[in-house]
């Protein structure tokens, strides 16, 4: 396997952003021949481009999946394109960042060989990224999803930060001056689902998760039942934990079997023998 950082200059943020990619380990092998599919892996709130790698087992899902995988540093700011046009996070996502690793590596082109996935800001990411830029991402992997997007959550938000620092004035910032547009503007997953099948343009494959004991799983079940209101094909689960590791890293590989049909076969173990007849447990 090859494990690469990398740090490029965005013209589309104005600063230089880390990488982390993840190459499975017949990347070097010149018989090999092949376009990669990529997996373009968001992390959350408070976190950076080397989350899935240290907490995560990306370097095992990059092996069993045969994926590439592209893990960048995002901004607190949910990936999406800043109303004001001074943070087009999911431009630099969607178009900057798969041409730059495009070029980079040789990796597929093709919209069903291009995956993003995330956790909380980084599901939010995924779907506001895999429903806005739909010719590009064919399978969106959205785990526990922040979605605070709704009238009810956003008058609740504190005036002055949490200990997260999350508070209205961080939403206005993210989100625009005027939250009561949120839950109508295309900012919102469900609004760009809408207008994805107003517009006739494909709808993204998704996997959409979260912890039975997550809060976040409320939007999360809404949103699903929105999009199966608009007739939209998708798998919505639900399974032990909450916001932590112990539940995303079980539930990207329910969602990459999902898309891409399970792992690669594993090739046999070198060192495997037979237990002898008798031999101690």
């Amino acid at each position: 396997m090859a494990w690469m950082q990398v740090e490029f200059y965005s013209n589309i943020l104005q600063r230089t952003v880390p990488l982390q990619i993840l190459l499975p380990a017949d990347y070097a092998d010149p018989k090999a021949n092949k376009k990669w599919k990529t997996l373009y892996l968001l992390h959350g709130f408070f976190g950076n481009c080397s989350d899935w790698v240290l907490l995560g087992d990306a370097q095992g899902v990059s092996s069993d999946y045969d994926l590439c995988i592209v893990m960048p540093s995002g901004n607190n700011d949910f990936y999406v394109n800043a109303p004001y046009g001074v943070r087009n996070s999911a431009k630099f996502i969607s178009e900057e960042l798969v041409d730059f690793t495009r070029r980079l590596l040789p990796l597929s082109d093709k919209r069903e060989d291009t995956l993003i996935g995330g956790l909380s800001m980084g599901g939010f990411g995924t779907l506001y990224n895999a429903l806005t830029y739909s010719e590009v991402f064919g399978h969106g992997i959205a785990l526990s999803s922040a979605l605070v997007l709704e009238k009810e959550s956003l008058e609740a938000l504190p005036d002055e930060p949490n200990f997260m620092g999350v508070c209205k004035g961080y939403y206005r910032e993210v989100f625009g001056e005027d939250l009561a547009l949120l839950p109508d503007s295309d900012l919102h997953p469900r609004v760009a689902a809408e207008r994805l099948l107003a517009a006739g343009k494909p709808i993204p494959d998704l996997y959409i998760a979260c912890g039975v004991n997550d809060m976040l799983k409320y939007p999360n079940r809404k949103l699903s039942q929105a999009l199966s209101a608009m007739g939209i094909a998708h798998i919505y689960e639900e399974g032990p934990g909450t916001h932590e590791w112990s539940f995303w890293k079980p539930y990207l590989r329910k969602g990459l079997d999902h898309a891409l049909g399970g792992p690669i076969p594993a090739d046999p173990n070198p060192f495997w023998v037979d237990a002898e007849e008798g031999s101690a447990e």
